[in-house]
This record gives structure tokens, sequence and C-alpha cells, in this order.
């Protein structure tokens, strides 16, 4: 059996093609309706971990940007300039509120080997691979959304997502892209 981990865990499994029937998975996710909905359908399951939390690379509170769309929510700011030029106001609007952070590598300190990780954390997926260095040092293949363009404030987009990724010894293999955004695939190398 596998270990998966899906940072960004609304909907899972959608999307996580990964992931099989029987497989230890980890899933971290921020957003309190999307959590109960995790926790209703895998929190009895022996072989599912489910947290409440937003990973990046500090541990302590921080603002958490909660947009009209759930699953665009983030510890970054909408950037609403590049967001109503693309007409996505559902995710230019938001409420804020403060969540617990801390860093991936906390939570995988009794893990060999990850088969496969997935960070969906609409922007701050840099700073979850900043805070889980040791964890994607024995980790096989990555699944990243990343961004063409700053949706949020300060986010790296992909171009630098990529280099970062790579430098640290995986080779993307696959994209699945639209025109503002993409999943970048990765393996060991």
């Amino acid at each position: 059996m596998a270990v998966i981990i899906d940072v960004g865990a609304a909907g899972f499994p959608n999307g996580n093609d990964k992931y099989k029937q029987g497989d230890t998975v980890i899933l971290f996710e921020p957003i309190e309706r999307p959590y109960n909905t995790l926790v209703s359908k895998f929190g009895n399951s022996n072989n599912f971990q489910v947290f409440n939390l937003a990973l990046s690379d500090v541990k302590g509170k921080a603002t958490f940007y909660n947009t009209t769309k759930d699953n665009c929510s983030s510890l970054r700011e909408p950037n609403g300039e590049v967001l109503l030029a693309r007409n996505r106001a559902d995710i230019a609007e938001y409420t804020e509120s403060i969540v617990e952070t801390d860093l991936l590598d906390n939570y995988t300190k009794h893990l060999d080997v990850i088969d496969f990780l997935k960070l969906d954390t609409q922007g701050s997926e840099y700073e979850v691979i900043k805070g889980g260095i040791a964890t994607i040092a024995k980790t096989k293949e990555l699944k990243v959304e990343v961004e063409y363009d700053q949706w949020y404030k300060g986010q790296k987009i992909a171009p630098e997502v990529d280099e970062f990724i790579t430098s640290l010894g995986f080779k993307r293999y696959k994209t699945n892209e639209n025109k503002y955004h993409a999943d970048y695939y990765y393996r060991r190398i």
C-alpha cells in the first residue's frame, strides 16, 4: 500500500489520481466546511488522518483569506487587480480569519517514504515545500498546482515553483494546464 499526502484536500479524492483503496492517507484542509466533510467521510477509517490546518513554512497563526469560492481560499491575499481582470470576482471577494499554521515536516517524521504528495494551496505551494524539505526528500512523486500570474499577492508563479522543485531532485513529467494555471506532475530522478 502507498502513502498519500494531500495538502489542500477539499474534495479528496477528486483530482488525486494516485489514491487507491487501502492506502495510508494524510489530509490537510484549513477550511472548516470541507474539513468537516473529510472527517465525516474518512474520520473513522484507520488508514486516514485528517488535519484542520494550513501548512506553510512557519508554525504559528496566520491570516487566512476566505474567498466566496471555498476551494480558492488561501494564506495569501487574493490579488483583486489580476482576478477582476480575469472575471473572477468569486475569488477577489473575501473575508479574513485566523488559522493555525505548521510545517509539513512536523507531520511526516514517522514516515520512511511518501509515494505521492499533492499540493493545491492557492498560491502558497512554495512555502509548503519550504516547510516540507525533509518530506520532499523522501517523496517519490509530486503534483503541484501553479498559476501563471499572481492570483494571490506575493505568490511564486509557475517558473519559480518549477525551478525550486527541480532543484530538489525532481523532473516534471506531465502538465495539465488551462489558460491561467496548471497541475505540474514530478518524479524523483
